[in-house]
């Protein structure tokens, strides 16, 4: 009995943390969702002419740091992410600028 209890609060317990992980990290992805739009709009500003140089480095390092958050709160080693990708031994995405 007291084996069975002590398993149930174990499994309360990641269960918590579990929900509490996944609700931060839901945050995260919709702060970094709204940084987009953000940028989406500088951008689409940008496109028809109206350009505005500092709104556009603030929207593109806004989503720059959200996005390595999320990176860091994953565990996805970043830059090993990008240097696999991009100039792995298949010399990445084939493309144009």
């Amino acid at each position: 009995q007291n084996r069975q209890n002590a398993i149930f609060q174990q499994f309360c317990q990641f269960c918590i943390h579990t929900h509490i992980d996944l609700y931060m990290l839901n945050r995260h992805v919709a702060q970094h969702s709204l940084k987009h739009n953000q940028l989406a709009h500088a951008l689409g500003k940008a496109a028809k002419g109206e350009p505005d140089q500092a709104n556009l480095e603030e929207e593109f390092a806004d989503c720059m740091a959200w996005l390595c958050t999320l990176a860091n709160i994953t565990g996805v080693d970043l830059e090993k992410a990008i240097q696999d990708k991009y100039f792995g031994a298949d010399g990445g995405p084939k493309g144009e600028k």
